[in-house]
């Protein structure tokens, strides 16, 4: 049981930071495009409507990005979850066969 919690820590400590380094490098990308894009306004090398609309596509890019990192902590769950049947599988049984079985006893409605 101790080893089982210490693996969903640690599971959780490398899910968290995944999704925190994610979350991090989209939306600081995001923040450059923001700030460069209405540099861009400024000096009128583009449009607001531009800038708007490639902030929303970016927008979308960036939440789907954010999904990956979910996906694979599902992917990691999963693979833990295979491991433990396999272990299960693998177990072997303390109850042991007779040496001398007996035969079952045939019904009456049977003969």
């Amino acid at each position: 049981m101790e080893r089982a919690f210490k693996t969903a820590v640690a599971r959780t400590f490398a899910r968290s930071m995944l999704l925190g380094i994610v979350f991090f490098l989209v939306f600081g990308a995001i923040a450059v495009v923001l700030w460069t894009g209405g540099r861009g306004v400024i000096h009128g090398e583009i449009s607001a409507g531009d800038l708007s609309a490639f902030l929303f596509y970016a927008v979308m890019v960036a939440m789907s990005v954010g999904t990956i990192s979910e996906v694979f902590g599902d992917l990691q769950r999963a693979a833990g979850a295979t491991e433990r049947l396999v272990e299960l599988l693998e177990t072997k049984p303390d109850i042991e066969p007779p040496a001398d079985p007996m035969p079952m006893p045939v019904p009456r409605a049977a003969r």
